[in-house]
């Protein structure tokens, strides 16, 4: 996959300058989300907030459900208040393969999550458990191998050997090699756009 050239980066910004309120959303969620939705990461989080010139928030409270019928994937609302709201887009079969992995049930349940029957139970008691702050275990919501939410849960006492979309405590080789397959979804996406089609496009043909 070819590097973005800053001409690119210039075009892109100018798509995004004409996009309606629905386009700028699907962009963030193609972009932000795109090694889920182009590649094989298991789920990602996207968060949305009122802070800048568009109210994203209140653009996803009003799209939200137009949403499910443009991409196959589904999304879980983990936050929300007034102004803010993070949004977990997954792969149902892949996370429900990892909540139910035997050694991840266990860690799970040392971490208070009781008795979860499905996907949905385990979300609602992540949900609750970020109220206040950001668990450890979101990582393994999101596909981090639980050799390393472990680690990281213990902080200073494990050294980590690299940092990317999570810090990498084992098998090196294997996440960079991760890391740079969900990159290229990435790029693929400002690639894509680039040459003219809509963010809308590329989430129904995800």
């Amino acid at each position: 996959m070819q590097t973005i050239t800053r001409p690119d980066i210039v075009l892109i910004k100018e798509a995004l300058n004409v996009y309606g309120d629905l386009e700028y959303l699907m962009y963030k969620i193609c972009y932000h989300a795109a090694p889920t939705l182009f590649s094989s990461k298991p789920s990602s989080l996207i968060c949305l907030n009122n802070n800048g010139k568009l109210k994203l928030k209140d653009i996803w409270d009003k799209y939200k459900e137009t949403l499910k019928n443009l991409i196959s994937l589904e999304f879980f609302e983990v936050k929300s208040n007034k102004d803010c709201v993070s949004i977990l887009i997954y792969k149902r079969e892949q996370l429900e393969n990892i909540l139910f992995n035997n050694d991840v049930k266990s860690y799970l349940l040392s971490c208070g999550y009781d008795n979860y029957a499905s996907v949905e139970e385990g979300l609602s008691l992540l949900r609750e458990r970020n109220r206040n702050n950001c668990p450890d275990e979101i990582g393994i919501f999101l596909g981090y191998p639980l050799s390393d939410v472990i680690a990281f849960a213990s902080r200073d006492t494990i050294k980590c050997c690299a940092v990317g979309y999570w810090r990498v405590y084992s098998n090196e080789k294997q996440a960079l090699s991760l890391f740079e397959e969900y990159d290229n979804a990435r790029k693929w996406v400002i690639e894509t756009l680039v040459k003219g089609y809509m963010p809308t496009q590329l989430l129904l043909a995800s």
